[in-house]
Formats: C-alpha cells, structure tokens, sequence
C-alpha cells in the first residue's frame, strides 16, 4: 500500500494503537538514498517496526542489520534468500513452493497423454532454476526465451512453440503486468484451442484480465478460452480482499489490479496485521534507539517471538511460521483454472507441507459445474465417410444442401440426439486427409486423431478403432455395459 514515486527500500510502522484501515497514515517509506539515516530518524521518532525493502537484497541486509542492532520487530514480504536474515520473520512463502504444484501438473498431464514434453518460456535467467527441477523427472523439456521489458511481441517465441517445437503444453515465467498482452498474441495466433495448455507460474495471475479484450473487461470473447491453469495466495473473492479494495481506494491508493488484490498488498496487509495484534497483546513501553550508548530494545525480540506463534489467519492464508528458521510454513496454495466463460475458477488448493492437491467442497462445486459446460456451445466435429456410420446425402430434385444437411448415418443420427440431450451445436467437416489417424514418423499423429490433438477438432465421429496408442493421446467413448443388443436398419437402395 506504498504510494510513492522513488524506489522503496523499507516501510517504518510508528506509534501504538494503529488499525489496518488506515494503511496511508502509520507508516513511513524510506528511499534508497540514506537509507540508515533516514531510519534512525523515524526511530527517533517513535517507529518500532519495521517492513523491510521491496527491491534490493543488499538494501535488505543493511536495513535488517541495522535493525537487528537496534532491536526493531523486522517483518518481510519478499520472497525469502537461503540464509536467514537476524531476526527477521518472512511472510513471503518460500521461491520453492511454486515448482511443487507445477511439477505435479505436469505429470498429470503426461501420465493422461503419454507425451513428457514441455516448453519453458521465461523472461529473466533466473527463470530458469525451476528447469533443475525436472532433472529429477523423465521429461523433456524445451527452454524458449521470451522478449525482454519494451518488446512485448511474443509472437516469434509462441510460434517457435507451436509450429517448430510442436509442444501443447507449457509453463510460463513473465512478470506479471505482460502476461495479458502473452495470451492476447496466442489467442490472435489461434492457440487458445483446447490443444494448448499455459501454466503461468505467478501467484498474481488471477488479478490480471487474461480472458478479456483488451480496453474492454466486459466484452468476452471465446478466443480468449485459453486453457489457464495458475496460483495464488488468496482468492480475489474473499469478502476481505474486496473490503481491502475498498480502503485503498477510499485512501487514495494509485491504480487498482482488474480484480482482487496483488500478492504484494495481501502480505503487506498481513504484516501490518500481526504489527498490530502483537503490540496490542504484550503491550510495549520505552522506545528503540540508533545511540550506540542505548542498550538494544528488548521488545523487539519478544514481538518476533510472539508474532510468530500467534497463527493468524490472514488474507494470504494461515501464518504460521518456523521458529529457527523465521520462515512461513504449512501454506496452501490455491490453484485456479479457466472455466468455458473464460474467468477464473478455484480448481483446488495445494498443500505444501502434505505436497498434494487437495478438493475442497467450494472446488467441488466448480468442478460439478464444468460438466455443464457444453451447453449453448457450438463444437466443431470431424467425421469419415464410411457407410452405414456417415454418408453423403443424396439431395432431392431442387434440394441444395448446405452445411451439417449434407450428411447422414447412424452416427449423425446419434450425435444430433446427443447434442438435443446436452443442447449444443456443431458443425461437421470431412477430415482433410481423410485417415483415421496413425503416428508418423515425427511422432506426430494424422487424420482424425491428429485433428483432435491439434485442437482443430473438438469431436470425432466415426467408427473409430479403440487402441492403445490412441487412447494415450485422446478420449473415446465406451460402453457402460455390453448388453449383446443389435441394431439392424435397411440398407440404403
């Protein structure tokens, strides 16, 4: 909740009796520039906290050192270095924890496919460290670099992705402000299709308008489906999230993300929280001083420790923490997915500490409710002239025959009874090489099954043979029951 033109490096919490409702009034912004005096200053003052810096690591240790000396309580919502700064608690979850669900993901997926490819797209080099964690697995994985800040033209990298890697599914390093303009270029490039998956590995995704045209948040359009699965801290429908919303806006605060909250401001939140409920609950007397002559505050240290076994439940989640260490723990990550309108829905929560997926009865809902989402859709359907199963209609004298009218067979018969029962449209074309579908030498697919698997087919329909190979790669329809029941019509004359 900083408001400030220059680079922050730490937020000084003054005075006792404060209320999160006034998040603009208590604190004060250190700028880089003089940092160490500017914060003796506020100590002088009366600040007895501390949030340390927002940008720099080294700004991090000068501030966390001195305040450390002095024996201010020091709370920070960047994510956490391997060593531990003195006396500093982290409410930012560990860097690790994203490459958990991410990795259980994608082995979902190959495991539904049979295909262990994926491609990396990343913006910074650090990006890259998620790739030792695949060592460990049999995937192949693909590195793909993504423009630099200034260039926002992805098209070059997703067609690399596309048309030369041939890989659907991928995981997505990119700060969080570009990644709206990323999905904009490949749904311009037609691979929003269900053939696609984009796993974006930012837990600030679901604030952003990734479903929407640009300039118009209302105007949804089906190429923006895209297949979206991503994480967060928090859900922006929590009724806090929106009161929170409400405060900064009523305070000033510059400009709002399209929904919810950033993770940032839910930390931050979080931390003024605890500053709070702890001050309020030991009660604090004597002020903490830069004077080398001044012994070291003592309630510094007993906030921390207090702090830390409070077990708030904040905006971010439960905060609990890890005495030695200082760090958060037993975090639950909230895993949201694209639904058939193109907004975000709630798909699960990962536990970190248990290192599952875990289904709750909200996301139970959700999940009941995506079984209803061919309803009003229209499906594009491949089929194979193959008598009885689809033929050519023969039109009658002065009859022209357009579109789904120029079929017939048992099987268009049975799809537009299927498509009465579940009230969805469709239009049918003949596969373009006319091929049922066999894996070529690529280790692509042609035919119908290359159809399906491409996304340029949502539906196949024909009498299709069930065999392993094609069952690792798409999804057939099968008998409840085999009844030994015939179905015996008269032939055509």
């Amino acid at each position: 909740a900083v408001s400030s033109d220059v680079d922050l490096d730490a937020v000084v919490i003054f005075t006792s009796h404060l209320k999160p409702s006034s998040l603009l009034h208590y604190y004060h912004p250190l700028p880089i520039y003089n940092s160490t005096e500017s914060l003796c200053s506020c100590v002088s003052s009366g600040a007895f906290a501390v949030l340390l810096p927002f940008s720099s690591w080294s700004s991090h240790l000068i501030i966390s050192s001195l305040s450390n000396k002095i024996g201010l309580f020091a709370l920070s919502i960047t994510p956490p270095r391997p060593s531990r700064l003195p006396s500093v608690t982290s409410l930012h979850p560990s860097q690790s924890i994203l490459p958990q669900p991410i990795l259980a993901l994608l082995t979902q997926y190959f495991n539904a496919t049979g295909n262990a490819e994926v491609a990396i797209l990343y913006e910074n080099p650090a990006d890259t460290e998620f790739f030792q964690y695949l060592l460990t697995y049999p995937i192949q994985a693909y590195l793909v670099k993504l423009p630099d800040k200034g260039d926002d033209d992805f098209k070059p990298a997703l067609k690399h992705v596309a048309i030369k890697l041939g890989v659907p599914q991928m995981v997505i390093f990119l700060s969080p402000s570009r990644l709206p303009s990323l999905i904009r270029q490949a749904s311009f490039m037609n691979m929003c299709t269900a053939h696609y998956h984009y796993i974006l590995a930012s837990l600030d995704a679901t604030s952003l308008p990734l479903h929407a045209r640009e300039n118009d948040s209302e105007n949804l359009s089906d190429a923006y489906t895209c297949n979206i699965t991503t994480f967060s801290l928090h859900s922006p429908h929590d009724s806090r999230v929106e009161e929170i919303r409400s405060i900064l806006a009523k305070e000033g605060y510059g400009k709002m993300p399209y929904q919810g909250i950033t993770t940032e401001l839910a930390l931050l939140w979080d931390a003024l929280t605890m500053i709070i409920e702890t001050e309020d609950r030991i009660g604090i007397h004597g002020e903490p001083s830069c004077d080398e002559h001044v012994d070291e505050w003592e309630h510094g240290e007993k906030m921390i420790e207090f702090a830390e076994k409070l077990h708030l439940l904040g905006v971010s989640g439960p905060l609990h923490f890890d005495s030695r260490t200082g760090q958060r723990v037993n975090e639950t990550i909230r895993v949201w997915t694209t639904n058939s309108n193109g907004r975000m829905e709630q798909m699960s929560d990962w536990s970190v500490s248990e290192g599952r997926f875990i289904l709750n009865s909200s996301t139970r809902g959700h999940s009941t409710q995506k079984k209803k989402t061919l309803e009003n859709h229209t499906l594009s359907v491949t089929v194979y002239l193959e008598e009885p199963f689809v033929m050519k209609r023969t039109p009658k004298d002065g009859e022209i025959l357009e579109g789904n009218d120029r079929y017939e067979g048992y099987c268009i018969d049975l799809l537009k009874m299927i498509s009465n029962i579940l009230k969805f449209d469709y239009i049918l074309y003949e596969v373009p090489d006319r091929a049922y579908g066999i894996r070529e030498a690529s280790g692509k697919w042609n035919g119908m099954v290359g159809e399906l698997q491409s996304g340029e087919a949502d539906l196949a329909v024909a009498s299709l043979t069930i065999s392993y190979s094609r069952t690792a790669v798409i999804d057939f329809t099968v008998p409840y029951m085999h009844l030994g029941i015939s179905i015996l019509f008269r032939r055509t004359e």
